[in-house]
């Protein structure tokens, strides 16, 4: 496994398979790896020739000072994670690598993808995931790129941005890897206390309690009963609970036995803030 802090170096690499007419895989973290992100790395290896991840704490992205500070970093481990499960290449720039003083970034219209659901919880954050996103797609040319189902919304922003540019990368969403109990992994689940992680849980439960709901009750009952187990089982605050059309366009007021459709969540739990979401088919 090569590790690789320099993007002249990244570039000089990925130009080199791409030129054997080798398939490249992207992954792109912050780092705290669990399983979720491991696999993505397994389904990159399968169905490309060449995996890289990237490891990179992205300040563009974070619209809180305290969370940025308290994201968690386990490089160390990292690495050893990403050896055992087979990685071909890890990037680990510094933030003057990704982002040079001298480097100016095309203008992306994200539409109304960053004012709804996190958008509006974290203003600037999906700007940030831009930058970034772009700056490492740019220096890899990667053919195919994998990103979690968890965050689906930030998944829809990746698809606007490269629809927006020359890059030839397809996207490839994978499913939330979760606990035994239904928690969604998370890197931010390390700071939360054993006890959370059990409430914690009821997230899940109440995202498939308000989806059987749906065969019986209005939507909107759904969703007050949903807000309302979370918050008794987790003593979080749920920021949001919405459901939407899979393209992100539309929020549903009511819901169609049969149709396709997401319901999409945050709650705070103590200091941590969770997402998670499930498709509704």
């Amino acid at each position: 496994m090569q590790v690789i802090k320099k993007s002249d170096r990244l570039i000089e690499i990925c130009r080199f398979y791409t030129n054997q007419k080798m398939t490249i895989g992207f992954v792109p973290t912050m780092g705290a790896l669990h399983q979720g992100h491991l696999s993505l790395v397994q389904e990159a290896q399968k169905l490309s020739d060449i995996v890289v991840t990237s490891i990179f704490v992205n300040p563009a992205q974070f619209n809180n000072s305290d969370d940025l500070k308290n994201y968690p970093r386990t490089i160390s481990n990292d690495l050893i994670l990403l050896e055992k499960v087979g990685c071909n290449i890890v990037f680990i720039p510094d933030v003057e690598e990704v982002y040079p003083s001298d480097l100016t970034f095309p203008e992306f219209d994200l539409a109304h993808l960053d004012k709804i659901m996190e958008g509006s919880y974290r203003p600037g954050h999906f700007e940030g995931v831009a930058k970034v996103v772009y700056r490492f797609l740019d220096l890899l040319k990667p053919h195919k790129l994998f990103l979690g189902q968890k965050d689906y919304q930030q998944v829809k922003v990746i698809e606007s941005l490269i629809n927006q540019t020359t890059l030839q990368t397809k996207v490839y969403m994978c499913p939330t890897v979760r606990n035994s109990n239904g928690l969604a992994k998370s890197s931010r689940n390390t700071r939360l206390s054993e006890s959370e992680k059990v409430n914690a849980s009821y997230i899940y439960e109440a995202l498939k309690a308000l989806i059987e709901s749906l065969e019986y009750e209005p939507l909107n009952v759904s969703e007050k009963k949903a807000i309302q187990l979370i918050e008794e089982k987790t003593a979080g605050e749920v920021e949001y609970l919405e459901v939407y059309d899979l393209e992100l366009k539309n929020k549903m007021i009511d819901y169609k036995p049969g149709k396709q459709a997401i319901v999409c969540v945050a709650v705070k739990v103590g200091d941590v803030r969770l997402i998670d979401n499930l498709i509704i088919s």
